[in-house]
């Protein structure tokens, strides 16, 4: 049982990071087509408004990295999760490392919260590091444009 939760697990991990991967690809990709008619139409706060959208397409992937995770909450069946709306709870709250432990599933599915934590830790540590860059990139351009 404990094999199969990691085996499980290791492909839910797999998954998630190239969903991550890809939605960072096209975030990265789409990110010139916006600056330049941003930067032209917001002179001054044009960074903010490039980071705020950079952060919200992350928060959008990670959305879905956790609905990824809710939905094999649902078809593995981890009691007590009888909802969707338990699976996302649950999702959410191991996803965020929260672990609020108001929902404790069944030993058949127990390692896999334990995964999905390793998961967003992993996501969010990656996550961070990509609007650090987008960020310094943003005001690094800025700065040699002034030059």
């Amino acid at each position: 049982m404990i094999i199969e939760q990691l085996a499980i697990g290791f492909v839910m991990l797999l998954l998630t990071v190239v969903v991550h991967a890809v939605g960072i690809d096209i975030l990265i990709r789409l990110s010139p087509r916006l600056r330049d008619p941003i930067s032209q139409k917001f002179k001054h706060s044009w960074q903010v408004i490039m980071t705020s959208i950079i952060v919200m397409g992350i928060y959008g992937i990670h959305i879905i990295v956790i609905w990824m995770w809710a939905g094999l909450y649902l078809v593995y069946e981890c009691a007590p999760i009888a909802s969707l709306s338990d699976a996302l709870y649950f999702s959410i709250s191991s996803y965020t490392t929260l672990g609020l432990g108001d929902i404790i599933l069944s030993e058949s599915c127990r390692i896999l919260s334990g995964v999905e934590a390793a998961n967003g830790f992993i996501l969010f540590g990656w996550t961070t590091a990509f609007i650090f860059a987008v960020v310094n990139g943003l005001y690094k351009r800025e700065e040699k444009q002034l030059e």
